[in-house]
């Protein structure tokens, strides 16, 4: 099974209007051995003029796991880029990848501090 595990940079560019005809596209970015970043944009259309205009972008990683709910041995599929927009993609895919671990570090590292600090501070109040 695959299961959304972030999203990131939900970005709302402009308002869709009433009447608006709603385009989703969605582009895997980048896959690593048990995930895949996926590129979401939103268009909307003026329904009579065909004007077009993107309203959402947003960033999704979701993960393949087994039976057992553990990350997949089996490997995601790779994204081979060929076009330069495809390559700049892919690019980018990697280093969000490396701001998200780095972010996920951090707040693991401040909740660990924080149920520490909780625990001492409870135990000089029972003293008290």
């Amino acid at each position: 099974s695959c299961v959304t595990v972030s999203i990131d940079a939900v970005r709302f560019l402009a308002p869709g209007r009433k009447g608006d005809n709603i385009i989703c596209t969605a582009v895997i970015t980048r896959s690593w051995t048990s995930s895949m970043e996926i590129d979401l944009t939103i268009i909307a259309e003026h329904p009579f003029s065909g004007e077009t205009r993107q309203i959402l972008e947003a960033y999704f990683t979701f993960c393949a796991f087994d039976q057992w709910g553990k990350p997949t041995k089996i490997p995601v599929p790779d994204v081979v880029p060929e076009t330069e927009k495809e390559k700049h993609r892919y690019e980018e895919a990697g280093i969000r990848r490396k701001e998200r671990l780095a972010a996920n570090k951090k707040r693991k590292e401040r909740k660990l501090t924080y149920l520490a600090n909780g625990r001492k501070n409870a135990k000089v109040q029972s003293k008290l």
